[in-house]
């Protein structure tokens, strides 16, 4: 028993519980007195409307899935109709990564470890990449799923892991394009 008071409960429990609550104290003030005053008729109506406030926030908000990119090549269909957040975890094929001249806008492929069957993920970036990122980097990309079966990252979405070797760090090897389709 007292493990489950220990629990953390989830907001939306919670949240259900508060507007339960109000909803029994105010049946039961009206049953008592007939009537409650304006005070604790305001009181009660900010305490409701804020749990319900609270209970549709936790409804709407859904967690970020973790997928390698076998994961997400393997379910591509149901990940893009359901538009989820993904965080994808992989590592860049060596010589895909591409700069398109001037910008900060990027596209390279991903690839499944080692120890994951193979697979590989066209990937969309535009924005500042770590000083880590290069080809053969182990990468973790945020972002969602595009109609053409790669990942869209979000801006400040790829987290690049730090390599074996810290110093010094070999030049990022990319090559710079001047447009694509």
């Amino acid at each position: 028993m007292m493990d489950l008071v220990r629990a953390q409960m989830p907001v939306g429990v919670v949240a259900i519980w508060a507007l339960i609550g109000v909803v029994a104290a105010v049946i039961l003030v009206r049953l008592h007195d007939g009537d409650f005053g304006m005070g604790a008729g305001a009181g009660l109506f900010v305490i409701g409307g804020f749990a319900l406030g609270v209970l549709c926030a936790s409804a709407r908000a859904e967690p970020t899935l973790y997928k390698h990119v076998d994961e997400v090549v393997a379910e591509n269909q149901k990940l893009h109709v359901c538009r989820r957040h993904l965080k994808v975890h992989g590592r860049v094929v060596p010589g895909s990564i591409e700069r398109r001249l001037g910008t900060d806008q990027y596209r390279f492929r991903m690839e499944s470890r080692d120890d994951r069957p193979p697979a590989t993920l066209e990937v969309r970036y535009d924005g500042l990449v770590p000083d880590t990122f290069q080809w053969g980097a182990e990468i973790i990309a945020t972002g969602t799923i595009f109609g053409g079966g790669g990942l869209d990252v979000d801006p400040d979405g790829i987290q690049a892991k730090c390599p074996t070797r810290i110093w010094p760090l070999p030049e990022p090897e990319w090559r710079s394009v001047g447009s694509w389709p």
